[in-house]
């Protein structure tokens, strides 16, 4: 059996889901077999919703093989108090039944957690940056990016998030950075791209994993859409990359992930903007939402970013 001490719970929620495994803490891997995926409704209510992000964690705890375990760290979107796990959410469709619920609370009651065993939050952004550092052990500015349904993003310094200052955006968030007409993740999300597909005639497809798909197989128009998604990703990120001296910037996400299609456009709007970062993805083997949620179990850690949780979108 591994020991108490050396594992604990990762989980990212989404909002067609969850996700969770066992990350040993020592290595900052996933510990084989734990990992555990389950579609949840996100208009359910908060029993159905909390009963089963339980039945799900606890999976994993019994697929750790440990006897105890560190805590349960998760990386959950905003609108959340992360400092005390209660849910903020005013939209039905999105969790809008944890309005003002202690998930904190239901969690631990579900488990039939001791007290001391600490329940943790953090932004789903933050959560995937803090995952990403873990794994790289990197001190140096590093970049990350989440782009799915939304436009995510978490700024790291030696290991650790920021979230103010005068080399980061307000709330170091780059979602609502202006774009020609809008903001940016009107432009550089799920919606975003299938939106640019069909004001350029297309009807084909109607979601986008279908453009996706298309485009890896070298659909002409699906491609040019892509090529573009990149150039113009790569104007507004440049001057954020430059302004935290950042050393790469890594992709996530079920459409940032896919730099086959955008990256060379990528780059090379970075370079054409004098923007030297280095250019990668979320490995395939490891969930960096996973394993960051499970580094908030680690004490010494989460006092130093706790302070930063009221800041948190």
């Amino acid at each position: 059996m591994n020991s108490s001490s050396s594992v604990a719970i990762g989980v990212c929620i989404a909002g067609k889901g969850i996700k969770c495994a066992a990350v040993n803490l020592s290595t900052n891997k996933i510990v084989p077999g734990s990992f555990v995926e389950s579609s949840v409704r996100a208009d359910g209510s908060a029993r159905h919703i909390c009963t089963l992000w339980a039945m799900n964690i606890r999976k994993s705890i019994e697929r750790s093989g440990a006897d105890r375990i560190a805590g349960v760290g998760f990386s959950i979107p905003g609108n959340f108090d992360y400092t005390n796990g209660v849910g903020l959410y005013r939209t039905k469709a999105k969790f809008g039944e944890l309005y003002q619920v202690n998930v904190k609370d239901e969690i631990v009651k579900r488990l039939g957690l001791d007290y001391e065993v600490p329940v943790r939050f953090v932004n789903d952004a933050i959560g995937f940056a803090i995952g990403g550092q873990s794994m790289a052990r990197d001190t140096s500015n590093v970049v990350y990016i989440i782009i799915e349904d939304g436009f995510g993003s978490g700024f790291i310094s030696n290991g650790y998030p920021v979230l103010k200052g005068a080399n980061v955006p307000a709330g170091g968030v780059v979602y609502n950075l202006p774009f020609k007409d809008g903001i940016a993740e009107d432009f550089f999300s799920a919606n975003g791209v299938l939106k640019a597909y069909q004001e350029s005639g297309g009807k084909m497809f109607i979601n986008t994993r279908s453009l996706i798909n298309a485009g890896h197989h070298g659909h002409a128009q699906v491609s040019e859409i892509f090529q573009q998604f990149g150039q113009d990703l790569g104007e507004v990120l440049a001057p954020v990359l430059k302004k935290f001296n950042a050393s790469k910037v890594v992709f996530g996400g079920n459409l940032g992930r896919e730099l086959d299609l955008y990256g060379e456009q990528f780059r090379a709007s970075l370079a054409t903007h004098g923007c030297t970062s280095a250019v990668e993805k979320e490995s395939d083997e490891q969930d960096l939402f996973v394993v960051g949620g499970a580094q908030l179990t680690k004490d010494q850690y989460w006092m130093s970013i706790e302070s930063l949780l009221p800041l948190m979108d």
